[in-house]
């Protein structure tokens, strides 16, 4: 289970990352719009992550509650345990994301302009 989502996030990381190359290559707009796009489309995506990270830990719960065996359960637990090491590591990056963005843009962080523009 665990090699299937590391090859599906070795697939959705690259093209993230290159679906921003034409906002670069043809200049559309100034930088603060880029950088504007980049937190928009992070902020869209952290949610849908900690989403998926809750569903781990529910599946791990629906696992440990109908399995029989101790196997079935030792193997929920691992489950569980990596949902809950997703849901916190997540929500400690949308914070620290919000608090190194309130400091370099100003504001709230949720509100990413830059100072004095």
């Amino acid at each position: 289970m665990i090699e299937i989502v590391k090859k599906k996030i070795n697939l959705i990381i690259p093209t993230f990352v290159f679906s921003f190359i034409p906002l670069l290559t043809f200049a559309q707009g100034t930088a603060t719009s880029v950088v504007q796009a980049v937190t928009q489309s992070i902020g869209r995506l952290i949610p849908v992550v900690i989403g998926l990270g809750l569903l781990v830990f529910l599946w791990g719960i629906i696992k440990y509650m109908t399995s029989d065996s101790s196997e079935g359960k030792a193997e929920a637990i691992k489950y569980i345990t990596n949902g809950l090491i997703a849901l916190l590591v997540m929500v400690a990056v949308w914070g620290f994301v919000s608090l190194v963005a309130s400091f370099v843009f100003g504001g709230n962080g949720s509100n990413y302009t830059l100072q004095g523009r």
